[in-house]
């Protein structure tokens, strides 16, 4: 038998360490694979915090935050499992700034958080300043809009500007003039996500001036950083001061009182189709009684319209069950959740739904309570917090970038 050798001692040793590279090699990138997994479940600001670790981690969640598949499934997964508490934003300027609105350190100070935990045996809930900037201007904190939708926050004054912000990213961007800026008076201005191009738009419509009748429409694209003007095939009823406002499932929706306050309105904008629409009240009623106070909720990924009276002794909840693909609006139908009449149940004006079925309400005296709808009992009050409340909306804080990632699909 010939026996042939190639080699001696060193290729040997030389062969074992390239074998224990390859096993480093193999366990480290298991062990990143590990990392990331982990990454995509942890809530948003804790992941920014573990940047701090050192710079292995602070170079992998950098590249993570850049990366869109990433930003997908951990937003995906946060919203896929149940939370513990929500978390409800107030603009809250106070009489400092009624009285002096220039100063900067009372414009970078308006905003409060109340997060308020599910738990039935708790009773604590936590208030805290939001780090959130007002955008610039010299208007009172009350007259800028404010909007919200997976993570980012869409700020209008009233001149025009308008700026998106992630708080927990830390980014702001200030957006470009609209392109009928000089045109149209405002009306009305919504922000939401289009789901099949991956895109962020912000729309904005309002009378052409010097024309009554004439509407215009814009959008923005935030993949662009661009403006430009679309197509209104409905007429628009004239309404003044701010509508009600509310993003839910690829739609924005603005509700308001017209006609001297004697008919109550829904349109709709389809984010994906950019076509405006009106939302036929429940029953297909035009006009809501004045004892009926309606306030506009998303609810379970759907719009919810909740009726309650001045004398708190009535309590309605409709909830539209919408098929974004039927060819005819007016198909869309309303469905009677939930019916409270006077008997000894206390409630106030709602707010807003949280994750587990409950309302979140206020009372004259600015007192919150949460409203169990399927005990129709009041699981948790909580004392006056604020003094000088404008606007308000439920927050759920990601790792969306306000500038845009490539093929970004939520």
């Amino acid at each position: 038998m010939l026996r042939i050798c190639f080699g001696g001692k060193a290729d040997r040793r030389g062969g074992r360490r390239l074998l224990l590279h390859r096993k480093k090699c193999v366990w480290s990138n298991l062990l990143e694979e590990l990392l990331v997994e982990v990454f995509s479940w942890l809530p948003a600001e804790s992941l920014i915090r573990f940047k701090c670790v050192n710079k292995y981690w602070y170079g992998l969640i950098t590249s993570l935050l850049k990366n869109s598949s990433f930003v997908h499934n951990h937003f995906r997964n946060l919203n896929s499992i149940c939370t513990s508490s929500s978390c409800m934003v107030f603009c809250c300027p106070g009489y400092g700034h009624l009285y002096y609105p220039e100063l900067e350190s009372l414009r970078n100070n308006v905003f409060k958080s109340l997060t308020i935990f599910y738990d039935p045996s708790t009773k604590i809930s936590l208030l805290e300043r939001f780090d959130l900037p007002l955008i610039s201007g010299k208007e009172h904190a009350s007259s800028v809009i404010g909007i919200h939708c997976n993570g980012i926050i869409c700020q209008v004054n009233c001149q025009g500007a308008i700026a998106l912000c992630n708080p927990v990213v830390k980014q702001w961007r200030n957006l470009p003039k609209t392109c009928l800026r000089e045109n149209i008076s405002p009306q009305g201005v919504g922000f939401g996500y289009d789901s099949k191009s991956g895109d962020y738009k912000v729309v904005r419509f309002g009378w052409r001036k010097n024309q009554l009748g004439k509407v215009l429409a814009e959008v923005y694209s935030m993949r662009s950083n661009s403006w430009r003007e679309i197509g209104v095939d409905i007429k628009f009823k004239r309404w003044t001061g701010n509508a009600m406002k509310c993003y839910c499932n690829g739609f924005f929706y603005w509700s308001k009182w017209v006609n001297s306050s004697s008919e109550f309105l829904i349109i709709s904008f389809d984010m994906c189709k950019e076509v405006f629409s009106y939302v036929a009240l429940p029953g297909n009623n035009l006009v809501v009684h004045k004892e009926q106070i309606p306030t506009m909720a998303a609810w379970n990924d759907s719009l919810a319209l909740m009726f309650y009276s001045e004398n708190k002794v009535f309590f309605e909840l409709w909830v539209l069950n919408n098929n974004r693909d039927h060819p005819n609006k007016e198909e869309y139908c309303w469905s009677r959740k939930l019916v409270i009449e006077a008997g000894g149940v206390e409630f106030a004006r709602p707010l807003n739904f949280m994750k587990n079925d409950e309302i979140l309400m206020q009372t004259d005296e600015r007192n919150i309570l949460v409203y169990n709808i399927r005990n129709q009992v009041i699981r948790k009050r909580i004392q006056k917090v604020f003094r000088l409340q404008s606007w308000d909306f439920f927050y759920a804080p990601s790792l969306v970038s306000v500038h845009g990632i490539s093929d970004q699909v939520i």
